[in-house]
């Protein structure tokens, strides 16, 4: 019996600091989730600035009066700036020297976006402006044909992103370190130094990870286990007690035995459920970060009154029922487009009011990713609303038709029509609706065409090559 207890102790030790271990990198994982989230909220927003006219059309002085509005409502932001394909500065929201602007070609961080990164991260500096540690989000411009055009970002100080870190850290006696290039950038936690020096503490545990999507960039978590065999063997009561434990574990290792079969298909569903929730939450975090970016900026990018709650409503009912359409069918992953696009459809004529316009929704088979499936979603959403907007003047009845289908080898064609009256003057006029879908085409590396149906009505198509598949 004895023996057995020492086994014991020995296999507690064991597993306390594997235990360790898997907190330490629970922790360094949970770092990487934050910093992702953190900059992705920053990407969405720049790549919808991107398509503002002043950034598109080079405007300096336009830009540079947009970036400047930009940069009093976010305090956490050091500069705004915009660049050409050849490193120099069009637009910033602090004055430069336009006769001969700064270059930034032997940085990092412009050497990736100009090597086809189409979003990056700055490494860890010292701003130029405020002297302080800043980081930076950067998003590649397109220029004609498609090509390299420079890029858009700005430079955030740190510290906003570090109070997310130590905010999501437990406070248990654990440390944490994160380093780049050699430098430190942040530290925390009572076991700092060690965290620092990469030196587990004794019986404990030491984690070395990659903090993506930072650049050279890694975070030490160092962690403490407790000597359970010294700690036992010292205090008697505790020791009684953990032998009448192992007693009842005995017991309840007896039972698990006989009930192996049904412990184990309890255990894959509880895997699989927290893959599920895992999925959920990822899921809702991306969709409330479109949701976000959208508040906050097309305010800014949009011709000013045009951007009304209407709008952002719509977009959220559409993330919505594209959540719904995937929780009804199980799969958390494939959303299918025939009941998506009809949801969408039957969703804006009620919105609209318009009985009188019958909804046609053609060849739809298949299915897409949620990540590509919610984009799609909010195009086709802006294009049909734009259809009983506009094309069925003084209560005319006419059909909206609506349908997504294999295109090429392996691309799909979104295609939205109607019978209407026809574009004014042969041309679309570039408002709200069709801001936000180019912006989202772009996000998709889609194509969007507008024609007129001949005498009357007009045609939408979205072109695209999915990125993932099954």
């Amino acid at each position: 019996m004895f023996g057995i207890f020492l086994l014991a102790l020995s296999a507690l030790g064991d597993l306390s600091a594997a235990e360790a271990r898997n907190r330490a990198t629970a922790v360094s994982r949970s770092l990487q989730r934050q910093s992702a989230a953190f900059f992705e909220s920053y990407w969405i927003a720049f790549e919808s600035l991107a398509e503002s006219d002043a950034i598109r059309d080079r405007d300096g002085p336009a830009s540079d009066r947009l970036f400047a509005r930009l940069l009093a409502q976010r305090p956490e932001i050091e500069n705004f700036a915009a660049v050409g394909p050849n490193d120099a500065f069009f637009a910033s929201s602090r004055p430069f020297d336009r006769a001969q602007p700064p270059s930034i070609a032997g940085l990092a961080f412009f050497k990736r976006s100009a090597s086809g990164e189409k979003r990056v991260v700055m490494e860890p500096h010292r701003g130029p402006i405020s002297g302080e540690p800043v980081t930076g989000a950067v998003v590649s411009l397109r220029g004609e044909g498609g090509s390299y055009g420079g890029l858009l970002g700005a430079s955030i100080r740190i510290d906003r992103l570090t109070g997310i870190w130590r905010a999501a850290l437990p406070a248990d006696g654990i440390g944490v370190a994160v380093v780049s290039g050699g430098s430190e950038v942040f530290a925390a936690g009572p076991l700092a130094e060690l965290a620092r020096s990469g030196a587990p503490p004794r019986r404990g545990a030491v984690v070395v990870q990659d903090l993506a999507p930072f650049p050279g960039t890694a975070t030490v978590v160092a962690l403490p286990t407790i000597d359970m065999g010294a700690y036992l063997l010292g205090n008697p009561l505790v020791l009684a007690s953990m032998l009448a434990l192992l007693a009842a574990i005995a017991a309840l290792v007896a039972f698990a035995f006989r009930e192996d079969r049904r412990s184990a298909a309890l255990a894959r569903s509880l895997a699989e459920k927290k893959h599920l929730m895992g999925e959920l939450h990822h899921r809702v975090k991306t969709s409330l970060s479109l949701v976000t970016a959208f508040l906050e900026f097309v305010g800014e990018t949009a011709v000013p009154g045009t951007c009304s709650i209407d709008s952002v409503r719509r977009k959220t009912w559409v993330i919505a029922l594209a959540h719904r359409s995937l929780y009804e069918s199980g799969d958390l992953e494939f959303l299918a487009l025939g009941p998506f696009l009809k949801g969408i459809a039957e969703g804006v004529r009620e919105e609209r009011s318009r009985p009188d316009i019958a909804v046609e929704l053609t060849d739809s088979g298949g299915s897409l990713h949620i990540d590509e499936a919610l984009p799609l979603g909010i195009v086709a959403a802006e294009l049909v609303d734009n259809a009983f907007a506009h094309a069925f003047p003084g209560k005319t009845a006419g059909t909206v038709r609506l349908g997504a289908a294999a295109s090429g080898a392996a691309g799909i064609r979104l295609v939205v029509s109607d019978d209407g009256v026809g574009l004014p003057g042969g041309a679309a006029e570039d408002g709200l609706g069709l801001f936000i879908a180019k912006l989202l085409c772009s996000q998709l590396e889609g194509s969007l065409r507008i024609e007129s149906n001949g005498p009357g009505g007009t045609t939408c198509s979205l072109e695209f090559v999915p990125r993932r598949t099954r």
